[in-house]
């Protein structure tokens, strides 16, 4: 648990510092907003979601989170492509798409 509370102490604050530079200043409050709402979200949903999927088996919630890494993997391995070539307000954009 010790190495797991350190790690998600260091995790959250470099990925909220990573995505703010990708912004331009004037997006910065906007990009914040995104950062804390989507984790506020994910306070909410997991716990429920977690909740469910222990009551039908207690391996779904190991099964979802192992899909939800894919995912995020999948995502940052074609977000890569990217890098640092696009600018802030491509980023801006791809996030407020609707």
């Amino acid at each position: 648990m010790a190495i797991t509370g350190v790690g998600i102490g260091y995790l959250i604050p470099s990925l909220q510092t990573h995505l703010t530079l990708f912004a331009s200043s004037d997006e910065q409050g906007k990009i914040a907003g995104y950062i804390f709402s989507f984790s506020a979200l994910g306070y909410i949903i997991g716990p429920l979601l977690g909740t469910v999927l222990i009551g039908l088996a207690t391996w779904m919630p190991y099964l979802m989170s192992i899909v939800m890494l894919i995912f995020s993997a999948t995502c940052v391995l074609f977000g890569s492509k990217h890098g640092r070539k696009s600018t802030s307000n491509g980023l801006v954009q791809s996030i407020t798409r609707k």
